[in-house]
Formats: structure tokens, sequence, C-alpha cells
């Protein structure tokens, strides 16, 4: 992240940044949880981990 007319924005590209290459994104997200202000919120999907999840849930009640 930088700051650029006193906003923060990335500092590095979109697209970079969708690879999951920004650890700073996520770093925000726990700043602002932790001061409580929660004014963002980070998505950072794992291919498969939907279907694992299913999956286990599905042989642990058996």
């Amino acid at each position: 992240m930088k700051l650029e007319d006193d906003k923060p924005i990335l500092a590095i590209s979109e697209d970079d940044a969708q690879k999951g290459k920004c650890t700073e994104c996520l770093a925000c997200e726990l700043e602002c949880e932790f001061h409580g202000n929660k004014g963002v919120y980070v998505d950072l999907p794992i291919p498969g981990l939907k279907e694992y999840l299913q999956e286990r849930e599905t042989s642990q009640t058996r």
C-alpha cells in the first residue's frame, strides 16, 4: 500500500493483487479489525476449498 493524495492505494498492479501477491491487503484488514472500524474486507478464494470442506463434513458425519 502507498498513499496517493492522502488515500491508500495498492503499491502493485491489480493483476498481481488478484494473484495473491499482496499481503498488505490482509495486514490492512487485520489492522482495521484490531482498531474496530472494519473498513476493509479481504476475500481470498482458494480453488478446491469448498469441495474439500464439503467432503470433510460428509466423511465426519458417517
